[in-house]
């Protein structure tokens, strides 16, 4: 803490960064160290976290900022070592060492998360107030950051949490829990008599883990407030809801059962409307709440929600509790998931009612058709928004489950999925609604392609083409050639901050995005589509991933594409046989293995690393290299290009990968490349 000696702080942000980047240094050294001699890293951090954990109750406030950001440091590094204490050593004995250590961060954490200042007792001040102020400031943003780091710290404990569970919890499920109204903020779950069957190892888990969830959920609530005086904890409210959503669907604990998350599932769509964490937020607590209900539980209490807790967000009804295997020794039936599809429908209805009711009819010459009223009025817009984003996060939330969860989220947001559709034609000129459009049908597309394929698909098709047309009139592609720099990426970013330059190059991104998804779909539809979809790569590639483009983020989603359009239609391109020449569409090959190859001459190191793997990728999935076509076409120039790139020396840092990609390209058929490729490189 001897860095804070000095009073000037004049140059702080700068010393501040020049920390962090050696802090970085000096961690990743330490991971490798701890690779050797984890038993004695794990004593020795452990050690110096509780040490440097006491500090905060007596350093003075001239050095609270630099005490923080020196423990923010500490808890990274025990955010490091999280693997070791699932796989070094007895895991059960060292149960209460780790959960001491995961009880260290967590009051630490709800120390630094209460707004008021004498939550932290320090030493005496100066009486410089000027310096006071700027002190107080730093000390604030550094606090801040250690609050992030320390949801970011527990959440690399989650596979611990979730082999501690496997434990904890006994093997035979426990019988139905019916659980009070969860009508107001204060209200606390109590459990019937039931409960108290359960081990005393498995109470203990359900306590760390509810004292895990408290902060993360204090968090939310605080950053959903108005109180002027209170911490800014946008970036923290994420950190926080990515720690919900990780210990909902990696952990799977029942998360009725636990009081620290009453508030939240009581008050779900208030709390989403209000927070400061944006989208991602609220997307988050969607997840959750749609995991908690329609993700079945191992060994645990699945949720279901009895009662209507619509867009007002104050719920009603009753929380019930049911095994995860729907009744005791059976599995999840039919009627189970009826029930489960009936709650998230509940959930959601006021939302879904509200959308629909922006919707009107009109009786025209060809018959009834219905249109949004007022498309512009700010009220409006920013319901759709909301909608969007909610429906985006319960979609996103069963993307790597089973058929069955997928078919209850899209039962609940079928009744909107045309409609939402049809507004790419009424907002085509406002790319800030076309951002959560894409959204929208990127998570429909990726979550529930086969539940919507049959009833949407010529609705995607349709807005596919719709939007090919409208990069062309919008220019878009003319404006990513001359912009130099790579567009935000930073999902956290509000809206507000982006400007319209930015925003429609990132609609751009999220087209290709689009296009990336679409063409994974391997239906007769979509192949009608690939011409053209060539035709758009052929047309782009001078705008977006030509060399001197500069574009990174653009240019990886561009060749991206071309390897998932060559990977999933290779039957199409290739053939159903691996000698068997591309005679239907050579030229399309053609063309997108030569955009391949001119990209190694980018100047761009992580696109040639990216577009490598991608090519010994395409090789591997679909025998690139022992494709008659390629051979007769494409083997020399490839060969050629990579000899050039390692006698220039320009790429030593991937010398090995180059030269195996030369040695799988010249095994491919190795009689062709004695009888054309070797007469051709010594003449």
């Amino acid at each position: 803490y001897e860095r804070g000696s000095d009073d000037n702080n004049d140059d702080r942000p700068q010393n501040d960064s020049e920390w962090d980047a050696f802090s970085n240094t000096c961690l990743a050294l330490i991971a490798k160290i701890s690779d050797l001699y984890p038993g004695e890293m794990i004593q020795y951090i452990g050690s110096k976290f509780f040490t440097h954990s006491e500090v905060l109750s007596t350093v003075s406030v001239e050095k609270l900022a630099n005490a923080f950001q020196d423990l923010t440091t500490i808890v990274r590094l025990v955010g490091q070592i999280a693997n070791y204490f699932c796989d070094f050593g007895n895991f059960q004995d060292n149960i209460e060492n780790t959960s001491s250590l995961i009880t260290r961060i967590l009051e630490i954490l709800n120390l630094t998360l209460s707004d008021s200042s004498s939550a932290l007792p320090v030493a005496a001040a100066t009486t410089n107030s000027s310096l006071l102020s700027i002190q107080s400031r730093t000390a604030t943003d550094s606090k801040v950051t250690l609050i992030c780091t320390m949801f970011s710290t527990i959440r690399m404990y989650i596979y611990w949490f979730q082999k501690y569970q496997t434990i904890a919890t006994p093997n035979s499920p426990a019988p139905a829990v019916t659980f009070s109204s969860l009508s107001s903020q204060s209200q606390v779950l109590s459990p019937s008599s039931s409960q108290s069957s359960l081990t005393t190892n498995h109470q203990t888990f359900q306590r760390l883990l509810n004292n895990v969830l408290e902060p993360c959920v204090s968090c939310i609530l605080q950053s959903s407030n108005n109180n002027k005086n209170s911490l800014n904890l946008k970036g923290a409210s994420v950190a926080a809801s990515i720690v919900l959503v990780s210990i909902a669907m990696t952990v799977r604990p029942n998360l009725v059962l636990f009081p620290a998350m009453a508030p939240l599932l009581a008050n779900a769509h208030a709390v989403a409307r209000v927070t400061t964490g944006g989208k991602n937020v609220r997307r988050n607590l969607y997840k959750v709440v749609t995991l908690a209900i329609v993700v079945p539980q191992s060994n645990s209490l699945s949720l279901v929600l009895n009662g209507r807790s619509g867009g007002g967000g104050s719920g009603s009804g009753s929380i019930v509790a049911e095994n995860g295997n729907g009744k005791v020794g059976g599995v999840v039936g039919d009627d189970e998931w009826s029930l489960r599809c009936s709650q998230l429908s509940e959930f959601f209805s006021g939302i879904i009612e509200q959308f629909l009711s922006f919707w009107q009819q009109d009786q025209g010459q060809h018959g009834a058709s219905t249109f949004l009223a007022n498309p512009h009025d700010v009220a409006v817009r920013m319901e759709i928004k909301y909608t969007l984003e909610a429906l985006c996060g319960a979609m996103e939330a069963v993307s790597e489950e089973a058929m069955n969860p997928k078919n209850v989220v899209y039962m609940v947001i079928k009744p909107i999925i045309t409609k939402a559709m049809s507004l790419f034609e009424v907002y085509i000129h406002d790319s800030d609604m076309l951002l959560d459009l894409f959204d929208f049908t990127l998570a429909l597309q990726v979550s529930l392609r086969r539940q919507s394929v049959r009833e949407n698909g010529s609705l995607v098709i349709e807005t596919l083409q719709m939007f090919m047309k409208l990069v062309e009139t919008k220019g878009l592609l003319q404006l990513a050639a001359t912009t130099p720099n790579n567009i935000n990426t930073d999902k956290t970013a509000p809206s507000s901050s982006i400007g319209e330059r930015d925003k429609q190059l990132h609609l751009l991104n999220k087209f290709l995005e689009f296009l990336i998804a679409i063409v994974q779909d391997v239906s007769k539809s979509i192949e009608g589509l690939l011409i053209h979809i060539f035709i758009f790569c052929q047309y782009s590639y001078k705008f977006i991933a030509h060399e001197n483009s500069s574009n990174e983020s653009l240019k990886l989603n561009f060749f991206n594409l071309l390897f998932v359009v060559l990977t999933f239609h290779q039957r199409y391109f290739f053939g159903s046989t691996v000698v068997r020449a591309a005679s239907l569409h050579e030229k399309e090959v053609a063309g997108m293995l030569e955009m391949i190859a001119n990209s190694f001459s980018d100047k761009n190191m992580e696109v040639f690393r990216h577009n490598l793997v991608g090519l010994d990728s395409l090789n591997t999935k679909c025998s690139l290299y022992q494709k008659e076509f390629f051979q007769r076409h494409m083997m020399i120039p490839f060969a050629d290009m990579f000899l050039d790139i390692l006698i220039a020396k320009s790429h030593d840092f991937m010398k090995e990968e180059i030269m195996a990609t030369l040695g799988k390209l010249s095994t491919g058929s190795i009689l062709f490349f004695k009888q054309e490729y070797v007469p051709h490189f010594m003449s």
